[in-house]
């Protein structure tokens, strides 16, 4: 739902932009169903249900294919 990566975007932008995603997924009323079809979807990255999946083909030090959980 949330791009984990915008071209040009410096890194505190970016934590910024994130974290207000991940806020507004806190209250969805589809956030059950966006986490469903995040478990199922192949090309899921960026903000899914308030958890964050990385880009798994970037080169990123963190690159990682699972979600991560909110701290809530």
């Amino acid at each position: 739902m949330w791009d984990d990566h915008v071209d040009g975007e410096a890194p505190a932008d970016r934590t910024v932009r994130l974290d207000a995603a991940r806020r507004i997924c806190r209250s969805c009323p589809v956030r059950l169903a966006c986490d469903v079809e995040a478990q199922i979807s192949p090309y899921t990255e960026g903000i899914w249900a308030g958890f964050h999946y990385l880009d798994a083909t970037t080169d990123e030090e963190e690159t990682v294919t699972a979600s991560q959980p909110l701290p809530f």
